[in-house]
């Protein structure tokens, strides 16, 4: 996985825009709640260009700073209750990151004391939260009431992206940047906050999805590896249902949306997986240079494709809004590298 710590181009490249759509930004603070929306987060290449950005649907209106404060490279967002959890990978490679609540204007409750090695990314249960710190192989535990540290959990090599499901969590272990490889998931117990099993598929699983089913529980599990795979799991026995090749590779950031998976392919180019027919095909294609799609996210209620653009990540990014058949439809400018999207309707998630 790419990230401001570890891709920088060497010298900065002119930015090109989309013809047909402009940009159009308000960067004053969030003044009224307002309903319907996505949050997007720039990890930037220094606290001054960190950004937590809100898109109001309601008002078609782009704030491109929500949170007044610092931020040290924040990747992890997850809303819950109403409130934003938003996760620091902290100042320094390998070093502390926290955890801040924020309420859903962007505004500061609390934050937690330093805590784990380049924390990453977030799953809520049980009244808890569960990071997966990349360097440091682990899994940290911390109580949401006020966001202190409860335990470490070891797991694979490198661990990022996290989802909760079925009582469980379910952990990529991605391999390390030029260490030690991995081609697991990790099952941890919420109960007991242990691991209680492991998912062996292909190398580098690099995005997670669960899906509710007839069934139950499904999961997609995207890996990098042998040219590109999406496994579908059980969730409740971690066992492997199926398995998709890739003809375009696979990325990152996997969305189930009206039977089909949608995720930046290797190509990065926004690939569609057709569940039923079993092929697929691109479904936006990447504009080309200066343009690198960096994260992905449907808006399942209204059907919308939103794409960040991290360009050569030295550089502020673009988030771009498609519609249900791919056409574009708006652009804006947000921090240098966004990485996340999560979706606001009323006071639930929708995606993550």
């Amino acid at each position: 996985m790419i990230n401001a710590f570890l891709f920088v181009f060497a010298s900065l490249i002119i930015l090109t825009s989309f013809n047909g759509c402009g940009d159009e930004n308000i960067v004053n603070n969030l003044v009224t709640t307002v309903t319907n929306g996505a949050y997007i987060v720039s990890e930037g290449t220094s606290p001054s260009n960190s950004r937590l950005s809100f898109y109001s649907t309601t008002r078609d209106s782009f704030y491109q700073n929500i949170y007044s404060g610092s931020l040290a490279y924040p990747d992890g967002l997850e809303l819950f209750n109403g409130d934003l959890y938003l996760v620091e990978q902290g100042p320094t490679f390998g070093g502390n990151g926290k955890i801040y609540l924020l309420d859903s204007n962007g505004g500061l409750k609390i934050s937690s004391n330093p805590f784990g090695s380049s924390p990453y990314s977030i799953a809520l249960t049980n009244e808890r939260a569960y990071v997966t710190n990349g360097p440091g192989s682990k899994v940290s535990v911390l109580e949401l009431r006020n966001l202190t540290f409860v335990q470490d959990i070891s797991v694979g090599a490198y661990p990022q992206e996290i989802i909760s499901s079925s009582g469980k969590i379910f952990v990529c272990n991605m391999s390390a940047f030029g260490g030690n490889s991995d081609s697991t998931v990790s099952v941890i117990d919420i109960n007991t906050n242990s691991v209680v099993n492991t998912i062996v598929l292909r190398k580098d699983p690099s995005s997670i999805k669960s899906v509710v089913g007839v069934g139950g529980n499904d999961i997609y599990i995207g890996c990098q590896g042998g040219g590109g795979i999406i496994y579908k799991v059980n969730a409740e026995t971690s066992s492997k249902i199926d398995s998709f090749s890739l003809p375009n590779g696979f990325d990152k950031d996997l969305c189930v949306y009206n039977g089909s998976v949608y995720f930046i392919s290797a190509a990065n180019n926004i690939d569609k997986l057709d569940l039923s027919a079993r092929t697929v095909t691109t479904f936006i294609t990447n504009p080309g240079s200066p343009s690198y799609f960096y994260g992905y996210n449907i808006d399942i209620i209204n059907g919308k494709h939103y794409v960040l653009d991290a360009k050569n990540f030295t550089v502020d990014g673009s988030l771009y809004i498609y519609s249900s058949s791919g056409n574009l439809e708006r652009t804006f400018t947000t921090g240098v590298g966004p990485r996340r999207v999560v979706f606001k309707t009323g006071v639930e998630s929708i995606g993550s």
